[in-house]
């Protein structure tokens, strides 16, 4: 596989492109970011984290604080750590935005359960059979408030 390009994903993506409609409605203004990854000028991954309300929480909904990510890697670019340079960039971005974690939901048996373990999302207490899962920007807070 060669090295797709990477850009910031913006509002349009979410509302233009039909890869991406299905999965994000993305709000800069409120304060949501992703990156995009294309090979060919076709997308092959996206990465990307809202900030949604408590009245119309996704499943990985943790706090108001703390947007829920969502990771999409097409079937055939999996397995070659393009999903890992994704999640890398959100927590990088998040960390420049002073954002204080990031949350996700996982279902079992999920192929980047172990990814994200791996890049130190932690179970929420009380929320692990829903597999939600929180990681802190800065090491001090374990969990969310």
């Amino acid at each position: 596989m060669t090295d797709p390009s990477i850009r910031h994903l913006t509002a349009a993506d979410g509302q233009d492109r039909r890869e991406f409609a299905h999965y994000t409605r993305l709000d800069v203004a409120r304060g949501d970011f992703g990156f995009a990854a294309e090979q060919n000028g076709t997308a092959i991954g996206a990465g990307w984290a809202v900030f949604l309300p408590a009245e119309d929480a996704g499943y990985g909904f943790v706090d108001m604080q703390t947007p829920e990510l969502s990771l999409w890697i097409h079937a055939k670019a999996r397995g070659h750590g393009l999903g890992r340079h994704l999640l890398r960039l959100l927590k990088s971005e998040a960390r420049r935005r002073g954002i204080p974690g990031l949350s996700l939901s996982v279902e079992s048996g999920n192929f980047a359960h172990q990814l994200y373990e791996d890049e130190g999302f932690r179970h929420v207490r009380g929320r692990e059979a829903d597999g939600v899962r929180f990681w802190a920007s800065d090491e001090a807070r374990a969990e969310p408030t």
